[in-house]
């Protein structure tokens, strides 16, 4: 049951317990309803870049919305861990990709991409109806965000993932809404 006293620790194992219950069936029609709702951005139909993350083997929610970027002509970034920070490569192809020791798929080697109308998606574990975000507990992000701030920042999550009230610490980065498969919120 979710109520407003739980850790990041109890929300993450949560979550990872809903992951693990999910067929591969549902897994892929719920990341085509999250993809279609942003494709129905305005934000995402005037980016010139799209960051997105790969997310690790099996678990590719933007999969299909990368494909469609590429398409349109729009360059994408994935992160890449450098140390305990981020830096976004621009990504091709998807072959173009490896697991890192994290267990998460980023690029072999890319060019570092800046976009003037950039669409950043934020992963995370867990999100509220404040758009206060978890993720899996590096800082990344919210580092990356901080020295890089981004115009519109979404959160592409499952309906499972959002929560009435998370955590949060004082230098959490904020997103400016939440893309889940049944609605957008922000």
């Amino acid at each position: 049951m979710r109520n407003m006293q739980m850790t990041k620790r109890e929300i993450r194992e949560e979550i990872k317990r809903k992951r693990a219950a999910m067929s591969v069936e549902e897994w892929r029609m719920k990341s085509h309803q999250v993809c279609e709702r942003i494709w129905n951005l305005r934000s995402y139909q005037k980016a010139d870049v799209v960051y997105a993350s790969l997310g690790t083997q099996g678990e590719e929610l933007l999969a299909e919305l990368i494909e469609d970027a590429w398409r349109q002509g729009k360059r994408v970034a994935v992160p890449k861990v450098v140390g305990t920070g981020l830096r976004f490569e621009e990504l091709t192809d998807f072959a173009e990709v490896k697991v890192s020791h994290l267990g998460i798929r980023e690029p072999i080697d890319g060019q570092t991409l800046r976009g003037e109308r950039p669409l950043f998606l934020m992963p995370a574990v867990a999100v509220d109806m404040k758009l206060h975000r978890i993720g899996r507990g590096g800082g990344h992000y919210d580092r990356y965000l901080e020295q890089n701030p981004m115009p519109v920042k979404y959160a592409a999550v499952f309906e499972y993932q959002i929560y009435p009230s998370v955590p949060t610490e004082p230098f959490d980065i904020l997103a400016d809404g939440a893309v889940t498969e049944e609605r957008i919120i922000g």
